[in-house]
């Protein structure tokens, strides 16, 4: 083996190793780290007399996507912008207009070009390293070491997850905590569980694939790791990733049957040695199911077909990108670009979807119908080369089947988004879609400069995305917002805005703090650079309180009205409630700054009331009950604000209408208490009897109306009548809601003057509380 073989051996698995362990190589600081290495696979190449006899499909798909993502970052004419893209034209424009500048003359196709930056210096890394790798898979022994590289990571991954398991760590090595809550049983490098899960079913089969090619010592291990990555995935608790191990174990089977029964690859397995195999793989698969799979098994039970309609789903962002692709047909949003572009186009005021987790559907929306179409055609070439040299071996079957689960999981999913299973992927598809190598003349020497000439834009690409030109939207916005912090003067305070906002136009966080700094400033530009954030993000809570304030002070408190309503409707928080009740003193006015939302409407209310704003929460539900007459809840909370507070005029009204709407124990309990409270317990009394008598009644409901009914009876007098309604209530309830009840009873014998038999209950009541 040449010495430059084994440099790019031990960097391509350095880079297979880095990618994944790196926190699944996303942040920026492992892509360009990752880019770095995979630049070194290629440069050892440089100097070499051999090169590939013709064009690997893989190779000429990674730099087709390369070469879009490059035209989408390169300035051009505004001009030709505008014909290629009105709409990044139209954005540019209208954010030039809203500071009162003028339009730049020249203009980046992409919605945001350090993201897409960024991007492309990812894919100059695949195309380094999958140049690397083809350069060695032209021999079989390296393309089994590749395999093998691959199956140990994932191997080594799966190990990881399970030690974090079992010492119930909630951060990776004890280092790096999880933004989002742990709600899934596994915690690894790759933190996504569904990221997880399809990693483990790429290196499941080819694993698998490496125990059927490798010698009898060997076989055991690696059927062993086959059953641990099957296992994790079943852990990570993700359906798609579930369905795809599936189909990838299919998929190697059907392949591995084929080849068998051709005949030459028979021999390279004894049956024993099959069948030995194939019970050990089965017995852990069986085995890690059975204690794994319990997650996955409610995950797919409990998914339905109302999945597709729910708002905020991934499916309701997929029909909603629609709109991008009608702006943004022909050059698309720009690769990575779809962070800052979806808010604009989904309610994000709930869930943000940085990626649209459909790696097809977003390969249209980055790069537009032409660039995804060139792509489409590539990649079938890529699957038709990929399917046919699937048939020539286990191993080549193995990384067919493990790319066939990444195909299908990226349905529903984006983790060929992810470099530590991209790197992987390719790896994989280097088995399938390699080519010979062939010596060249020793005095063509034109392979050395030409080399240099198509490595250097690649390091070029990762050093920019390195620098700070490559600096991601939420990095700036997080510094500006420092800086803010530290009340500059209002000049390079705007500079530095202005600079953030023109990095990122896309952005809505850049717009807002840009309006942000304008309003300190008392820069009458503030409103229309606010009104411009809002079209970029129309469900942004921030925002619409940003306008609210800007509104108040400028004395427009009708429309600061509305703005703060949408404020809580999108992001309801306590101290924005204070916020308008201390902008807006009379209860009229504080009605109409609240939003008619059913999701807030009750606890609106009872913040209003806590407040010691009983009569705008009366006002506030009166008016949501306009639009919405039959909202038993809300009814209902009415009526029971209005018995706290001794309103009995509007306890009977909402209690009385909530009764119609729907007839409940809860409704009827309120209905009696208002009519007792208006001074008619006859009509509460014989309300509740017609309830009971209706039969078809919880154990509760019974309950509930009993005890009511026992309340009215003492409250007239009748101690006999409320005594019996309590014992029959008592012979309901159980625990602490028969201690409930023993205290009712105490308070009843105790006014009776019967106070050994009220001391009997309180005893009662403490003994069944402890």
């Amino acid at each position: 083996m040449r010495r430059r073989d084994r440099i790019a051996l031990g960097l391509v698995a350095s880079v297979l190793v880095v990618a994944p362990f790196a926190l699944g190589g996303a942040p920026r600081w492992a892509i360009c780290l990752t880019g770095v290495l995979s630049a070194g696979c290629a440069a050892s190449f440089v100097t070499s007399r051999r090169e590939m006899t013709r064009l690997s499909p893989l190779l000429a798909l990674i730099s087709l996507a390369a070469t879009l993502t490059l035209v989408q970052v390169l300035p051009m004419p505004a001009a030709l912008v505008e014909l290629l893209s009105p709409g990044k034209y139209e954005l540019v424009v209208e954010n030039a207009r809203s500071l009162g500048h003028s339009p730049p003359g020249w203009i980046a196709i992409s919605l945001d070009p350090p993201a897409t930056i960024l991007e492309l210096a990812k894919l100059c890394g695949y195309l380094a390293f999958a140049y690397a790798a083809l350069r060695l898979a032209a021999s079989t022994p390296r393309r089994v070491w590749l395999m093998s590289v691959v199956a140990a990571v994932g191997t080594a991954m799966a190990a990881t997850a399970v030690i974090h398991v079992l010492l119930g760590a909630e951060s990776v090595f004890g280092l790096y905590r999880p933004r989002e809550a742990l709600v899934r049983p596994t915690l690894a490098p790759l933190l996504n569980h569904n990221h997880l899960s399809a990693f483990m079913a790429l290196t499941t089969p080819i694993a698998l694939s490496l125990a059927i090619t490798t010698s009898h010592h060997r076989r055991l291990a690696w059927s062993g790791a086959a059953a641990l990555c099957a296992g994790v995935g079943l852990l990570a608790e993700s359906r798609g990733g579930a369905i795809a191990l599936a189909l990838a174990l299919a998929t190697l089977g059907a392949l591995v049957l084929v080849q068998r029964r051709g005949g030459p690859q028979a021999a390279k397995l004894k049956r024993s040695d099959a069948v030995a195999i194939g019970v050990v793989a089965m017995s852990c698969l069986v085995l890690l199911g059975v204690v794994t799979a319990g997650g996955v098994a409610r995950d797919l039970s409990g998914t339905r077909l109302g999945e597709l309609s729910e708002a905020g789903s991934r499916f309701q962002v997929w029909r909603e990108s629609s709109a991008l692709l009608d702006e943004y047909r022909l050059t698309g949003i720009g690769r990575g670009a779809f962070a800052v572009a979806s808010p604009r186009i989904h309610d994000s005021s709930a869930i943000a979807y940085p990626h649209m987790e459909n790696e097809y559907l977003q390969a249209v929306v980055d790069w537009g119908f032409p660039g995804a179409a060139a792509l489409a055609l590539v990649l079938i070439w890529l699957v038709t080369v990929g399917a046919r040299n699937a048939r020539t071996g286990p191993l080549e079957a193995g990384a067919f089947a493990g790319l066939v689960a990444l195909a299908f999981e990226n349905l529903n999913d984006f983790s060929l988004w992810m470099p530590g299973i991209a790197y992987a992927a390719i790896a994989a598809a280097v088995v399938l879609a390699w080519v010979p190598i062939v010596e060249l003349p020793v005095r063509s020497r034109v392979f050395v400069p030409v080399r240099v000439a198509l490595l250097t834009p690649l390091v070029v690409a990762i050093a920019i995305a390195g620098s700070p030109v490559g600096v991601q939207v939420n990095a700036d916005t997080s510094r500006l917002t420092k800086l803010l912090g530290t009340h500059p003067d209002a000049r390079t305070a705007e500079a530095h805005a202005a600079e953030t906002w023109r990095r990122h136009p896309s952005s809505y966080a850049a717009a807002g703090l840009m309006a942000r700094t304008l309003f300190a400033a008392k820069d009458r530009r503030a409103i229309s650079v606010a009104n411009r954030a809002l079209v970029l993000h129309p469900t942004s809570g921030e925002l619409h309180r940003l306008v609210a304030q800007m509104l108040l002070a400028s004395q427009q408190r009708d429309q600061a009205r509305t703005e703060y309503a949408l404020a809580l409707k999108y992001r309801f928080r306590p101290e924005l409630l204070d916020e308008v009740i201390a902008a807006y003193p009379a209860d009229e006015d504080l009605v109409r700054a609240l939003p008619v939302d059913a999701k807030l409407v009750n606890e609106l209310a009872a913040r209003l009331a806590n407040r010691g704003r009983v009569a705008a929460a009366q006002g506030y539900m009166e008016n949501y009950l306009v639009f919405h007459p039959q909202d038993t809840r809300v009814l209902l909370f009415a009526a029971n604000l209005a018995l706290n507070i001794g309103d009995a005029e509007r306890a009977v009204v909402s209690a009385e209408r909530a009764h119609l709407a729907d007839p409940s124990s809860e409704a009827t309990v309120a209905f009696a208490r208002a009519l007792t409270l208006a001074k008619r317990p006859e009509e509460a009394l014989a309300l509740i009897q017609r309830t009971m008598e209706r039969g078809h009644l919880s154990a509760d409901a019974q309950r509930d109306l009993l005890v009511t009914m026992a309340e009215i009876q003492g409250q007239q007098g009748a101690t006999d009548a409320a005594r019996h309604s309590l014992q029959q209530a008592l012979s309901l309830a159980a625990g602490k809601q028969a201690a409930v009840i023993h205290r009712r009873l105490a308070e009843l014998e105790e006014r009776s003057g019967n106070r050994h038999q009220a001391e009997w209950e309180r005893r009662r009541a403490e003994e069944l509380e402890r």
